[in-house]
């Protein structure tokens, strides 16, 4: 499976226009077995 720059830039970040755009996200700071599988 090849994943675009755009694509993992939208993962970490939100996309574009979506109210969590570039805002902190808990999920880089703790453990989770099913967060870190998405990844």
């Amino acid at each position: 499976m090849r994943t675009s720059p755009a694509e993992v830039l939208d993962f970490w970040f939100g996309k574009e226009g979506d109210p969590e755009h570039g805002e902190f996200r808990s999920q880089w700071f703790q453990k989770d077995e099913t967060f870190d599988r998405e990844v």
